[in-house]
């Protein structure tokens, strides 16, 4: 019987595409190869942080709700406005007894 040959183990750099080459400057070899084992033929998007408004409700609450818009707004890199739309709804959060 005739021993199979591990295609994965013999896989380079070189043989990449340049979003798995991207992963593999970051991650390594290893985490791509796991990816591809794992997952291959998904599509993945990674969104952007500020795309997770849980952090920043957080972040807010930890700070407190006493600390002005201006400075969370600069300390966290949004507008004040979103600030103020996000104290809002964690009051009204409150109100309600979700928090």
């Amino acid at each position: 019987m005739l021993k199979k040959i591990d295609l994965f183990n013999n896989l380079t750099q070189d043989d990449l595409s340049n979003d798995l080459k991207m992963i593999a400057d970051l991650c390594g070899m290893e985490i791509v190869i796991q990816l591809m084992r794992n997952y291959a033929g998904l599509q993945f998007y990674i969104p952007k942080i500020s795309s997770f408004k849980s952090v920043y409700i957080r972040i807010i609450q930890n700070e407190g709700l006493n600390s002005s818009n201006k400075d969370l707004a600069s300390k966290l890199d949004v507008s004040e406005e979103f600030i103020r739309k996000i104290k809002i709804e964690i009051k009204k959060e409150k109100c309600n007894g979700k928090i």
